[in-house]
Protein backbone atom coordinates (compact mmCIF):
# COMPACT_ATOMS: atom_id res chain seq x y z
CA UNK A 1 0.00 0.00 0.00
CA UNK A 2 1.19 3.36 -1.34
CA UNK A 3 -0.20 6.65 0.63
CA UNK A 4 0.31 10.18 -0.77
CA UNK A 5 -0.59 13.56 1.61
CA UNK A 6 -1.55 16.49 0.42
CA UNK A 7 1.25 19.44 0.60
CA UNK A 8 1.69 20.52 4.02
CA UNK A 9 -0.62 23.44 4.68
CA UNK A 10 -2.05 26.02 7.41
CA UNK A 11 -5.83 25.31 7.00
CA UNK A 12 -5.78 21.12 7.97
CA UNK A 13 -6.23 20.21 5.35
CA UNK A 14 -4.95 16.29 5.29
CA UNK A 15 -6.59 14.76 2.06
CA UNK A 16 -4.60 11.89 1.12
CA UNK A 17 -4.60 9.37 -1.31
CA UNK A 18 -4.22 5.28 -0.82
CA UNK A 19 -3.04 3.30 -3.51
CA UNK A 20 -3.70 -0.67 -2.72
CA UNK A 21 -1.64 -3.31 -3.99
CA UNK A 22 -4.48 -4.20 -6.31
CA UNK A 23 -3.32 -1.05 -7.88
CA UNK A 24 -6.63 0.67 -6.58
CA UNK A 25 -6.04 4.26 -5.72
CA UNK A 26 -8.62 5.96 -2.69
CA UNK A 27 -8.81 9.45 -2.23
CA UNK A 28 -9.46 10.12 1.67
CA UNK A 29 -10.74 13.75 2.86
CA UNK A 30 -8.96 14.39 6.51
CA UNK A 31 -9.07 17.84 8.39
CA UNK A 32 -8.03 18.37 11.56
CA UNK A 33 -10.27 21.26 12.97
CA UNK A 34 -9.89 23.57 16.17
CA UNK A 35 -12.09 23.73 19.08
CA UNK A 36 -11.73 25.08 22.60
CA UNK A 37 -9.19 22.94 23.98
CA UNK A 38 -7.41 20.88 21.28
CA UNK A 39 -8.49 20.08 18.08
CA UNK A 40 -10.42 17.31 16.24
CA UNK A 41 -9.47 15.00 13.24
CA UNK A 42 -12.36 14.10 10.88
CA UNK A 43 -12.39 11.63 7.62
CA UNK A 44 -15.28 11.25 5.51
CA UNK A 45 -15.12 7.44 4.46
CA UNK A 46 -17.58 6.91 1.45
CA UNK A 47 -18.71 3.38 -0.07
CA UNK A 48 -17.85 3.40 -3.16
CA UNK A 49 -20.11 1.70 -5.43
CA UNK A 50 -17.82 -1.31 -6.20
CA UNK A 51 -17.12 -2.14 -2.78
CA UNK A 52 -19.78 -4.67 -0.58
CA UNK A 53 -21.70 -3.69 2.94
CA UNK A 54 -19.16 -6.17 4.31
CA UNK A 55 -15.82 -4.83 2.25
CA UNK A 56 -17.11 -1.03 3.98
CA UNK A 57 -17.50 -2.20 7.26
CA UNK A 58 -13.88 -3.68 7.43
CA UNK A 59 -13.06 -0.15 5.99
CA UNK A 60 -15.27 1.59 9.12
CA UNK A 61 -13.54 -1.15 11.42
CA UNK A 62 -10.11 0.19 10.31
CA UNK A 63 -10.53 3.56 10.20
CA UNK A 64 -11.72 3.20 13.64
CA UNK A 65 -8.84 1.70 15.22
CA UNK A 66 -6.19 3.70 13.06
CA UNK A 67 -8.12 6.37 14.59
CA UNK A 68 -8.06 4.88 18.43
CA UNK A 69 -4.27 4.38 17.60
CA UNK A 70 -3.43 8.31 16.83
CA UNK A 71 -5.73 9.10 19.69
CA UNK A 72 -3.47 6.92 22.25
CA UNK A 73 -0.17 8.61 20.30
CA UNK A 74 -1.51 12.43 20.34
CA UNK A 75 -2.67 11.57 24.49
CA UNK A 76 0.95 10.40 25.14
CA UNK A 77 2.93 13.30 23.61
CA UNK A 78 0.72 15.60 25.18
CA UNK A 79 1.56 13.74 28.54
CA UNK A 80 5.20 13.51 27.70
CA UNK A 81 5.26 17.38 26.73
CA UNK A 82 3.07 18.15 30.47
CA UNK A 83 5.95 16.17 32.72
Amino acid sequence: MQVRFVDPNTLGVLDHQVTLESGVTVLNFMRVVPNHTGSELVMMLFQSSVASTAEFERDVTAVTEDFARIKRAVEQLTQDRES
